[in-house]
């Protein structure tokens, strides 16, 4: 189940709202994978960092800033630490380097 949240600084109380906005925030709760790739494709994300990122000990984020920094953190993990089958047990970071490749991977935008 997805539930989308939104508190502008002239509400006083958080309010759920039917549709991904700018500034709401998603709570998901045992998402089917129609749920996690609806998530995916609405917030530009890989379907693998959504399945991979959702935690049944969630953590609430106030702020994008608490957000982004914990993304950021996650996504370094999953590039440098994580080891990947389909990369023969390695992480893509030192698959890429071993292989002499380069990335064409960029930053995406959650702050809008």
């Amino acid at each position: 189940m997805i539930n989308i949240y939104k508190k502008s600084f002239k509400d006083i109380k958080i309010k759920k709202i039917k549709s991904f906005e700018k500034g709401s925030w998603v709570s998901v709760t045992n998402p089917d994978i129609n749920e996690i790739e609806l998530i995916a494709n609405k917030l530009n994300l890989s379907l693998t960092i959504v399945e991979d990122a959702l935690d049944e000990n969630e953590i609430y984020f106030n702020e994008i800033e608490q957000f982004n920094e914990k993304m950021l953190e996650w996504i370094i993990w999953y590039n440098t630490k994580r080891f990947h089958w389909s990369l023969n047990l390695q992480s893509p970071v030192d698959y890429l380097i071993k292989n002499n490749m380069i990335s064409n991977m960029r930053w995406t935008n959650t702050s809008s």
